[in-house]
């Protein structure tokens, strides 16, 4: 399971997200392409070298932090940034960098940054947003060792 920020246009606001299932079979237009091409060197400047393009293709283009197992997805109507819930990524230096990202993507495009958590915008309460991601890493984690036999075991012993 991964934490989104999806970017809408600003009419959009307080609207579900869309699914993405339609805009993975659509190309991407001109304009998105050119919007990305304008992007995209922004995002690595800002990522760093840990940074690179996971796929480009006439439906998508995609970027990957790895260490974060951070990505940036654009598909035509679906623009989005992810990233999974693992506890690691659960700290103050992501959240820092995730409102980098989502600030230059409203920058440079107009669109609007909306959390997969709370459905508003991301830069209205990062803070919150951070302190939701970490619970939400936590039982991840938590559910994720009870399945392990080890962790069972762990489980067990521990009551």
């Amino acid at each position: 399971m991964s934490f989104a920020v999806h970017f809408v246009p600003a009419d959009r606001v307080g609207q579900p997200v869309p699914p993405a299932a339609t805009a993975e079979h659509e190309q991407l237009t001109a304009d998105e392409r050119a919007t990305w091409q304008g992007l995209e060197p922004k995002l690595v400047a800002l990522l760093g070298s840990q940074v690179h393009e996971l796929a480009e293709t006439p439906y998508a283009a995609q970027l990957v932090h790895e260490p974060l197992g951070l990505l940036v997805t654009w598909m035509h109507g679906d623009y989005q940034l992810s990233i999974p819930f693992w506890t690691g990524n659960a700290n103050a230096a992501t959240f820092e960098l995730l409102g980098r990202i989502v600030r230059l993507i409203e920058d440079e495009t107009g669109l609007v940054g909306i959390d997969s958590i709370e459905h508003r915008r991301f830069s209205d309460d990062p803070t919150a947003v951070s302190e939701d991601f970490a619970g939400i890493a936590q039982g991840y984690a938590g559910a994720s060792d009870q399945q392990s036999l080890l962790g069972w075991l762990l489980h067990k012993l521990r009551r």
